[in-house]
């Protein structure tokens, strides 16, 4: 927001970190606004403001199967200091293993197969809200269907909610929390939205959260996504049936709905309420002006847009499929976040883009070829044309730890460039080579050919 004008539209730069195993899910932290995801070969990852991966090295694998998960639930504690991750994956013949983690340490404090897919943290509580997969048991049998409130250190399972006539809340998903945690809106049998209230006072004393059903509403499609506005009583539902609709949580009227040409997937306020945004199957992000009904920004991201989260005035998207999108750019960013640099690359997409260890400059792949740019002045440092393992964007490449050369994947073995000097050649009759790494001292160089034989 333009701190000069008070009443100025948001605008947003978008930078994008571009996951090669696509990303499913999607959190922002609260505490220190890092990004959680799991990519589409089941990895857990973490995002810091600078867009570093923070679990780069301890490799947390949320799924194990070769294709990794279909669906993944990833949510922050409203303190940031506990991290969930539920997945299904491509075969569901594992779904709703629930991952607890420490964001200080990223240890894993319990791992519990709650056979559960999505999950809310209470805002005040300390515990995780759980509900079943809808369609699980068409897959698997002797499925849990009941909505759950376990502890958020252990996982273990505290209570099962009931109505206020004792009946047990079944097949409710939770999707979100007001921001006083008293109202809890699910969806049930996908198309039936449900509102529940609840009461806690009890709970602090050692006894249960008492639960009363206080609004149903069926929608023409699957409900997707919902929201609560931070201050007002209005809740947003994206929803399969091309539409957003306002509703009075409190007794489930429509107050408004919004019609798009297309399915909406995700919804968000931002922290003020006055503006939210919308994540659609046209690949782009709409952003809407709430007091004004009206929409101030769209923004064309490449792929279909899953989810979309607000933290603060951050704003964050994930499409949950592989990005095919083309980039011609690449954006330097100052520590806090703010763009510094603009590096243009005529033609299509670019591929790989590292940054050497004293940050001085920025290689990047694209189309066969490797540029070395200076990061404060954007000038070409160095260029080489590099053929790679078949799709140009399947190449890799690692800066040695003292920033004086590069090492690059190909089409046979492994070429060493140095910022002033000849190529060289390395392993030209191992093949084709896919991944590369230096050890910190530099000490030692692997690299990885097409069939999975490790080099060092």
């Amino acid at each position: 927001r333009d701190p000069a004008k008070v009443n100025a539209a948001p605008w947003f730069e978008p930078f994008k970190v571009e996951s090669s195993r696509g990303a499913f899910g999607i959190a922002v932290n609260p505490r220190d606004k890092s990004i959680a995801y799991v990519s589409f070969d089941g990895v857990l990852h973490v995002l810091d403001a600078h867009g570093r991966d923070l679990l780069a090295e301890k490799n947390i694998v949320i799924s194990t199967p070769a294709w990794g998960p279909a669906w993944a639930r990833v949510s922050f504690s409203a303190s940031g200091d506990r991290l969930s991750v539920s997945f299904a994956n491509s075969t569901f013949s594992k779904f709703g293993l629930t991952h607890l983690i420490d964001t200080s340490t990223f240890q894993i404090l319990a791992k519990v197969d709650l056979q559960a897919m999505h999950m809310e943290f209470h805002p005040v509580l300390p515990q995780l809200f759980v509900g079943p997969v809808n369609w699980a048991s068409t897959w698997v049998s002797d499925v849990s269907d009941s909505l759950r409130a376990v502890s958020c250190d252990t996982l273990a399972l505290e209570q099962e909610l009931v109505d206020s006539d004792g009946s047990p809340f079944k097949q409710v998903a939770p999707l979100r929390f007001n921001t006083t945690g008293s109202l809890l809106v699910g969806m049930r049998a996908f198309k039936q939205l449900q509102v529940l209230r609840l009461d806690w006072r009890d709970r602090m004393n050692g006894g249960r959260i008492a639960a009363k059903l206080v609004a149903e509403l069926m929608h023409g499609g699957i409900i997707w996504d919902a929201a609560f506005h931070p201050t007002q009583p209005t809740l947003l539902t994206a929803a399969g049936d091309k539409k957003i609709r306002l509703i009075d949580p409190n007794v489930g009227i429509v107050t408004q709905t919004l019609q798009f040409q297309c399915e909406v997937y995700s919804v968000e306020f931002d922290s003020s309420g006055l503006n939210f945004a919308v994540g659609l199957e046209d690949n782009s992000i709409r952003v809407w002006n709430f007091p004004a009904q009206k929409q101030i920004r769209r923004i064309n991201y490449g792929s279909t847009v899953r989810l979309v989260r607000f933290a603060d005035n951050l704003l964050c998207a994930s499409s949950g499929e592989f990005n095919q999108a083309a980039v011609t750019s690449v954006r330097v960013f100052e520590p806090h976040g703010v763009l510094e640099r603009v590096l243009h690359i005529a033609g299509a997409d670019i591929g790989t883009v590292s940054v050497s260890p004293a940050g001085d400059v920025v290689a990047v792949l694209h189309d066969h070829e490797a540029y070395v740019f200076a990061s404060a002045s954007g000038d070409l440092v160095a260029r080489a044309a590099i053929k790679g393992p078949g799709d140009w964007r399947d190449q890799d490449l690692a800066f040695a730890p003292d920033g004086k050369q590069i090492a690059v994947t190909c089409a046979a073995g492994l070429v060493l460039m140095p910022l002033s000097g000849d190529l060289r050649t390395l392993y030209a009759d191992k093949g084709p080579t896919y991944s590369v790494a230096y050890s910190p001292d530099g000490s030692f160089l692997a690299a990885v050919n097409d069939v999975g034989t490790l080099f060092l």
